[in-house]
């Protein structure tokens, strides 16, 4: 568990609040522009409070990605495995396991965008910089590892933009986007189209 002492001393209730607090104002503004003043109000704390909580920004920032990665391990530990398989099967668990954690956990990749830019800079968060690449790149890097079609590997860079690029045009999906099968129907051919240019 995360914080102080004192912060895990709390109801479990109360403890969720001020996490939830904190990550809509880190998913809304960034860890730069967050501010702990809008996260005290937010929680119905005052912010000696919060610090008594989480000493410093660094260490809150830290205590919500921990609790969100705890949270997702503890509820489905299947979204943690890397997937097997041929080089279409593994991106299309890729796929699904994007939407799978973008319907549960939305804030997912927001923070983790902001782990990526921050998180090497700050020391309470370095070790959840490796969750976050465990949790996503583990799926790059089996994808590649299945997708040498000749003496050439593909670059783990172009890996990653692909991801990325799936990702962005059906996880942050549109409405009529909205269910795991309809995911699978519109995410086919894009998955054709990777795995065409990761064999190369």
């Amino acid at each position: 568990m995360h914080g102080t002492d004192r912060f895990r001393a709390l109801d479990p209730k109360k403890r969720s609040v001020v996490i939830e607090a904190a990550s809509q104002e880190f998913a809304t503004f960034g860890y730069l522009a967050a501010s702990t003043n809008r996260i005290a109000a937010s929680a119905g704390i005052s912010k000696g409070a919060l610090f008594s909580y989480f000493p410093t920004k660094e260490m809150l920032f830290a205590g919500v990605v921990g609790t969100l990665f705890d949270e997702i391990g503890a509820a489905d530990p299947a979204l943690v495995a890397a997937p097997t398989g041929s080089l279409e099967a593994q991106l299309e668990a890729l796929a699904l396991r994007l939407f799978a954690l973008d319907a549960r956990w939305p804030k997912l990749f927001v923070l983790g965008h902001e782990l990526r830019f921050h998180g090497a800079h700050v020391p309470e968060c370095k070790q959840h910089l490796d969750r976050f690449r465990t949790l996503i790149d583990a799926h790059v890097e089996s994808a590649i590892a299945g997708s040498t079609g000749g003496s050439a590997a593909v670059s783990r860079e172009l890996a990653l933009a692909l991801f990325d690029r799936l990702r962005a045009h059906f996880v942050l999906r549109s409405p009529e986007v909205a269910t795991e099968a309809q995911f699978r129907a519109v995410a086919q051919p894009v998955v054709a189209a990777l795995v065409r240019a990761l064999a190369r």
